[in-house]
């Protein structure tokens, strides 16, 4: 067993599939298979029971899971801390999520890039949902996402700022700031993000909420992942959206879109900073931090 097997396992388990594993990976599904059975034989139990079309794992398996992300994240921390002093070379990478980077704490990355201009910066965009699991294995040394995860271990989880969220309309929208009510909102086409995202999952649950109050049927809604396409579908008029308003202050500072007022309670999302507090980079870490609470 070496640490080769052990990102294979994860992979299997990942895509729930020696098969799509094989694929992701550039390997044979023969050879993916033989590396899990090897794992099975060494450890003396089976790591993977079959689910109807998928693989799952045993609570054996469970266990050896959680073992091989730590393993995993420990190595290559090891790797990045001994090249960096063998080649006196020092990195520093931030996952986020897609919105945020056009958020403040772009900011804020731009700030740590002029304090350290000697440093090899990288910044990723992920969805949340993946977020932990990039810090976790090792993939970024900062995470920076929505809300918290309580099932993460072995990660520090601060709370950075709140995200407030606001309803967006076009500039020339026929819901202007002073002619529209909640009740008339009820009734808008909603442009939105898929329910299974966590503003999508927010913004259904504020719809519903309209919907019971003033006995609506369900509202016009188009699901759109991406945040540049909303914006451009709200400034063509085709639709309101909830959006963190940070997302949008060029657009509302450029008269294509505004912010409408309701009597609506705030909407924020918490935003959470994720990071292993073992990490090479922790220095790095903590003055990003810093500079966050100073926006």
């Amino acid at each position: 067993m070496n640490i080769r097997d052990m990102e294979i396992f994860v992979q299997v388990n990942a895509y729930g599939s020696i098969s799509a594993a094989a694929e992701h990976l550039h390997l044979s599904q023969p050879a993916v298979s033989r590396r899990i059975s090897f794992l099975e034989k060494d450890l003396g139990y089976e790591l993977f029971e079959r689910v109807g079309p998928k693989l799952v794992l045993t609570p054996a398996g469970k266990v050896f899971l959680k073992y091989c992300i730590s393993f995993i994240a420990d190595m290559k921390e090891m790797e990045h801390t001994m090249r960096s002093v063998s080649e006196n070379l020092q990195t520093f990478t931030i996952g986020m999520v897609d919105i945020l980077a056009e958020t403040r704490l772009s900011i804020v990355f731009r700030d740590f890039c002029q304090m350290y201009p000697s440093v090899d910066i990288h910044l990723y965009t992920a969805s949340n949902d993946k977020i932990a699991e990039m810090v976790a294995n090792g993939q970024v040394d900062l995470g920076i996402k929505y809300f918290q995860d309580s099932h993460v271990k072995n990660l520090e989880q601060i709370k950075i700022g709140n995200e407030q969220l606001a309803i967006i309309a076009a500039h020339n929208s026929q819901y202007s700031k002073d002619s529209h009510s909640v009740q008339q909102l009820a009734d808008a086409r909603w442009i939105t993000f898929p329910k299974e995202d966590p503003f999508g999952s927010i913004i259904a649950s504020f719809q519903h909420y309209n919907r019971l109050l003033y006995k609506k049927t369900a509202s016009r809604q188009l699901e759109i992942g991406s945040l540049t396409m909303q914006k451009r579908l709200v400034e063509a008029d085709l639709g309101l959206c909830i959006l963190p308003l940070d997302s949008v202050a060029d657009e509302v500072h450029a008269g294509k879109l505004q912010v409408l007022q309701t009597p609506m309670p705030e909407i924020n999302f918490p935003i959470i900073a994720q990071y292993r507090v073992t990490s090479p980079v922790i220095e790095f870490i903590e003055i990003f931090l810093d500079l966050t609470s100073m926006e």
